[in-house]
């Protein structure tokens, strides 16, 4: 019989003398939810590693995000995730795998905007993770935002304004954030089966998370995992 280590146990380990908030918000997680201790101790190493690099706040907060990514999403009992799948077969490509049942499996990638809300920092951000997405299967960028930071921020306007802009082949705007020219980004486009908002990361509440699906994805996301990715 396995046996597993405590949620105490485990946050002693992962964070050692350690105490800061992304500490205290792990253990949280650790002692609500058993899935999540599990997938965290078979990640143990790792994840006490990018602890010790993550001294400064911002990238605290960078990693706290990811491990939250990786709690909201195993709610769901019919997702499995494998970490950094791509990282260790030397490669760049999205932080986890998703695998749904035994049907088929997805990847997410997760990021957090630091700067203000506004069109041209989504831009970047969508910009910079859609070269990390693999084109041959159905792929997920997570953004998540701090509560309080995108007040009634529109994410379907924003994504609509921003292949409006590709259309009318403003090739300069994607030329500045390291794609070719409009048409290349486009080409790019097709490998987001979706967006996935994570608004209020840092809320009491856990904050909500909205779904937008790509209509022109390459490989759209299959409706199954919908339910697991909306909050």
């Amino acid at each position: 019989m396995t046996t597993h280590m405590r949620a105490d146990e485990l946050t002693a380990y992962l964070f050692e003398n350690a105490n800061h908030r992304l500490r205290a918000q792990t253990g949280v997680w650790l002692a609500a939810s058993p899935r999540f201790r599990i997938f965290v101790e078979a990640q143990r190493d790792k994840i006490r590693k990018k602890v010790r690099v993550s001294r400064d706040e911002e990238r605290q907060r960078d990693l706290l995000v990811e491990l939250g990514a990786a709690y909201w999403l195993l709610r769901d009992k019919r997702f499995t995730l494998a970490y950094e799948v791509f990282a260790a077969e030397k490669t760049r490509g999205p932080d986890f795998t998703v695998t749904y049942t035994t049907k088929f499996s997805f990847t997410v990638e997760v990021t957090r905007l630091r700067a203000a809300c506004a069109f041209t920092r989504w831009a970047d951000v969508i910009a910079a993770k859609l070269v990390q997405l693999p084109p041959a299967r159905p792929n997920v960028v997570l953004i998540a935002t701090s509560a309080g930071q995108c007040t009634g921020f529109d994410l379907a306007a924003m994504l609509t304004e921003l292949r409006a802009l590709a259309e009318r082949k403003d090739d300069a705007f994607f030329a500045q954030r390291g794609w070719h020219d409009a048409r290349d980004f486009l080409r790019g486009m097709q490998r987001l089966s979706a967006l996935l908002w994570w608004d209020g990361w840092d809320a009491p509440t856990g904050g909500r998370w909205e779904l937008w699906l790509n209509p022109q994805a390459k490989h759209p996301l299959p409706h199954e995992a919908h339910a697991g990715l909306s909050v």
